[in-house]
């Protein structure tokens, strides 16, 4: 009988798998970043991989902004959920950038301030990787929410 209602309603998405799934490509990318200025591996290799995450970021980005348009309830503000993957989109975007520069301008040597700001950027980002499984039940989890927030 109600057939027609859930062709209507499409299935919820999970926002938190993707965001998981986005946050992975950011923290692999980050640390390929920090290789390449401590001068680990080969320049060319981590530049691409830089490249290959960025591109999986997007892809999650772009899965986001696609299930925000389809589905009819979400887990939270549907602006908080685009506003979330938009900013986790643009950190992805800057690591491929800087790593887009050193490839153009072919910089082999990096200041321990350039090395340790990639660090400091690897560290924050495994916080938010362990901050986003924690969104799934915010009144549970909100005082390790707000203690990761005050280390990041």
């Amino acid at each position: 009988m109600f057939d027609w209602f859930r062709r209507l309603v499409p299935k919820s998405a999970d926002f938190f798998i993707l965001f998981e799934r986005h946050s992975a490509s950011t923290v692999a990318a980050a640390e390929a970043l920090s290789k390449l200025v401590r001068g680990e591996g080969e320049h060319a290799a981590l530049v691409a991989a830089i490249r290959d995450h960025e591109h999986d970021a997007d892809d999650v980005t772009r899965e986001v902004l696609t299930q925000v348009r389809q589905t009819f309830l979400t887990p939270f503000d549907r602006g908080a959920i685009i506003g979330l993957i938009a900013a986790m989109d643009d950190v992805t975007d800057e690591i491929q950038s800087c790593a887009s520069a050193i490839e153009t301008y072919d910089f082999k040597d990096f200041a321990p301030d350039m090395q340790e700001m990639a660090a400091h950027i690897c560290r924050a980002l495994h916080k938010i990787d362990e901050a986003l499984p924690l969104l799934r039940d915010v009144p549970r989890n909100g005082s390790k929410l707000h203690d990761l927030t005050g280390e990041i």
